[in-house]
């Protein structure tokens, strides 16, 4: 059974899916007592989705105030991918596209959130996608599956 993760955002934030990039730990909460369990089981540079609101409450210092606990997961991620590796509940190693221009499918080839070398799950393929350099792509929808430290 995977460990819920938990964090504390903001009262604006705090809210059932909403979506955030984690940057890594700012150096205001490096002195917070909290700091462990809100922070430190998030890795940097992956986006999280709200999956649940508590009912507490915790002083940040981030916030200058009050911050609510939130139950979060590692969302999901669109790309694109080469339509022959589009097949849905296959696993691959991600890398980024080696693509000489910026088109309007750039997000898509360079998705925020995955980092070359991850391992993913292919959980929805979607439609095939026009690439101005001719590569035969899909859009789909994938898991990163974390890797033990």
């Amino acid at each position: 059974m995977t460990k819920k993760k938990m964090t504390i955002l903001g009262e604006a934030q705090a809210r059932e899916g909403y979506k955030f990039r984690f940057h890594g730990i700012p150096s205001t909460c490096l002195r917070c007592e909290y700091k462990s369990a809100c922070l430190e089981s998030l890795e940097a540079n992956r986006i999280y989705t709200v999956k649940r609101v508590l009912d507490k409450k915790f002083p940040c210092l981030l916030r200058a105030g009050d911050g609510v606990l939130v139950e979060i997961e590692e969302a999901p991620v669109d790309l694109l991918i080469k339509t022959e590796a589009a097949i849905p509940g296959a696993s691959f190693t991600y890398e980024h596209l080696d693509c000489p221009i910026i088109c309007e499918n750039y997000s898509l080839c360079h998705p925020q959130g995955l980092e070359a070398g991850d391992r993913c799950l292919i959980i929805e393929v979607n439609q095939v996608v026009r690439c101005p350099e001719g590569l035969n792509l899909a859009s789909v929808r994938v898991q990163r599956i974390p890797q033990p430290s």
